[in-house]
């Protein structure tokens, strides 16, 4: 199933493609590339079938909402626009897809409800490919998941790397997919609602450690004293806003908000284990 998302979210356009992003620059502006409608809203129509089939729970679809809105504000509205001329905002971007996004959707069984409504499918070659990343995901194990998605995180961040994604679409597509797929296969041994998940102590000892690596790719660009990331050299200044600082603010945003995510669901790990230690003593 995973590999269903990326094919629907191929197609974005992200925020770096010149021509879709034409224009005045507005904070109510929306993107208007028709390749990232389709494809959020595909997604959408597929949960919903597939949720209404299955008589989903009103929090599953609380969790859902939130996760596709966050996808809607994070590619679709001025956000998306403005993250190509600031770091700040692109971080805040990112912070959306990674923090929010991924661990609500993996909460809303995302990949079980777009199975469930494409179960119509007949044993053809894509019924095949839908069983075979089912098994597949149905054997992810968390330290797979967890290497993915610190490699997926650091290589992107790597100056020489996401320069080259925001002076190109494509690779810019090809940095969002997979911030996206691999946070939610993180997310999903975590919280995965219709399968076995990580026994408490260990997902609380799994996000501790993804917590505190994270943090300390943001704590080394929100303290570094030169900018990484070339193009927002020119682009800031013409905003009128100071290079190195706004840099520095992303990387405030990724050390402390996007804790936010690890800490909640900590002390759900924490809430969990207690409940276990509370029925072994009755």
């Amino acid at each position: 199933m995973a590999k269903l998302l990326l094919c629907l979210l191929l197609p974005i356009r992200s925020i770096a493609h010149n021509g879709a992003h034409s224009g005045e620059l507005s904070p109510t502006s929306f993107n208007t590339e028709p390749h990232v409608w389709i494809g959020l809203f595909t997604i959408l129509a597929l949960y919903l079938f597939g949720i209404n089939k299955k008589n989903g729970s009103k929090l599953t679809k609380t969790f859902f909402w939130t996760g596709w809105s966050s996808l809607f504000l994070a590619l679709l509205t001025a956000i998306d626009l403005y993250s190509e001329k600031m770091a700040s905002i692109h971080m805040l971007q990112h912070t959306l897809i990674l923090m929010v996004a991924a661990p609500c959707l993996a909460i809303a069984g995302l990949d079980y409800h777009i199975m469930v409504s494409t179960s119509f499918l007949n044993k053809t070659l894509i019924k095949k490919l839908y069983v075979k990343t089912v098994k597949l995901l149905r054997k992810q194990r968390a330290l797979t998941a967890f290497g993915l998605y610190a490699a997926t995180l650091y290589i992107w961040h790597v100056p020489k790397f996401y320069n080259a994604a925001l002076s190109d679409g494509h690779l810019h597509d090809l940095q969002h997919i997979l911030f996206f797929a691999t946070a939610y296969l993180f997310w999903r041994v975590v919280f995965n609602p219709y399968g076995a998940k990580l026994l408490p102590t260990v997902a609380t000892a799994y996000l501790f450690v993804s917590m505190i690596h994270a943090m300390i790719l943001g704590a080394l660009m929100g303290l570094s004293q030169g900018v990484w990331y070339q193009p927002y050299i020119e682009s800031s200044k013409l905003l009128g806003i100071n290079p190195l600082r706004d840099q520095q603010t992303a990387g405030l945003i990724m050390w402390m908000p996007a804790g936010i995510t690890f800490i909640l669901s900590s002390l759900w790990s924490v809430k969990r284990i207690l409940g276990y230690s509370s029925r072994l003593i009755k």
